[in-house]
């Protein structure tokens, strides 16, 4: 045989692949298998996660990281208690976060996407490091202001981020509403300064913020 021969043979020789190689690293939902979710580092959403009364993924404090790619629903609770959480990239094609969807995690950033036009009453509540929200410039329901998620026009309050350490806030003059939940359970503020504008304070708005001692509404 030549070498010529020799090399051709040996080239396009198929490898086999190894026994057991299995991705224990990663796990994929697609609407059909939360039951198997066995404490996987990554997961992978390719579809709606319906409302649950517990966490789909907190086994062993659930993953690092999420990926939703598809889906329209996060749903209520859906990682709740995932104290591992750290990085969430959310899909342009998320529509609704549930109540508590990311209770507890551990994230510290997230960046809302631009068809988001639902998030349900204390979606982020007691994320201890959470300090900014992100919003993509096309949303037309949310916004950020200096990493407070925000409705669009900048009249509501939606989310003030729970792990934000600052004494004081102002909030900004244009604010008419401060949604339900808003500032629940921050344990950084001593002083909040109301605006001439404010008309509704919602339900549970300061509920649970223990060491806020001033709040001062102007004339």
């Amino acid at each position: 045989m030549s070498i010529v021969m020799l090399f051709a043979t040996l080239y396009f020789m198929p490898i086999k692949e190894a026994k057991g190689a299995v991705d224990t690293t990663t796990y994929t939902y697609d609407g059909t298998n939360q039951q198997a979710y066995k404490g996987q580092k990554y997961v992978i959403i390719k579809a709606d996660i319906p409302d649950k009364e517990s966490s789909l993924f907190s086994l062993n404090g659930g993953p690092e990281q999420v990926t939703v790619q598809s889906g329209t629903i996060i749903g209520d609770n859906a990682f709740k208690g995932c104290t591992n959480l750290k990085t969430v990239y959310l899909s342009s094609s998320v529509a609704v976060i549930g109540k508590n969807a990311f209770e507890g995690t551990g994230i510290s950033s997230i960046t809302i996407p631009s068809n988001v036009g639902l998030i349900r009453p204390n979606a982020f509540y007691n994320c201890k490091k959470l300090k900014n929200f992100y919003v993509d410039y096309y949303n037309p329901i949310f916004t950020s202001n200096n990493g407070v998620l925000m409705s669009k026009d900048q009249k509501k309050i939606i989310v003030y981020p729970y792990g934000r350490t600052d004494k004081t806030y102002i909030i900004p003059n244009e604010v008419t509403t401060i949604a339900n939940s808003a500032f629940h359970g921050n344990q950084g503020l001593t002083n909040i300064n109301i605006p001439t504008k404010l008309e509704k304070i919602e339900a549970r708005a300061f509920m649970n913020c223990s060491k806020l001692v001033s709040v001062t509404f102007s004339a």
